[in-house]
């Protein structure tokens, strides 16, 4: 069984009309009686752009990537996040043109 906000990727193109397809990133946000889970899902600017109510058999859980390194200081686990700088750049050039 899966948590709330636990990160998933869908696995199935069953929901197309809803906008999210195969392979779409989401956060688990209700777990419901009968099993299933809302699910919704982002864009990178956090727009929801569907949000849809799934089996667990359609989706696959899926934490970030985490890079295990050896150092001097011991062990380190080191999380890779990405960040778009361009549309950041584009947001904040935007909002200084006012």
């Amino acid at each position: 069984m899966l948590e709330n906000y636990t990160r998933v990727r869908l696995i199935t193109d069953k929901y197309l009309p809803q906008s999210a397809t195969r392979g779409d990133l989401g956060y688990i946000i209700e777990t419901y009686p009968d099993g299933a889970y809302e699910v919704e899902f982002s864009d990178a600017n956090g727009i929801t752009f569907a949000q849809i109510a799934a089996q667990e058999n359609e989706l696959q859980e899926d934490e970030p990537a985490v890079l295990k390194t050896s150092s001097a200081f011991g062990n380190t686990s080191i999380e890779i996040v990405h960040l778009d700088l361009h549309q950041s750049q584009k947001n904040l050039t935007r909002s200084n043109k006012k």
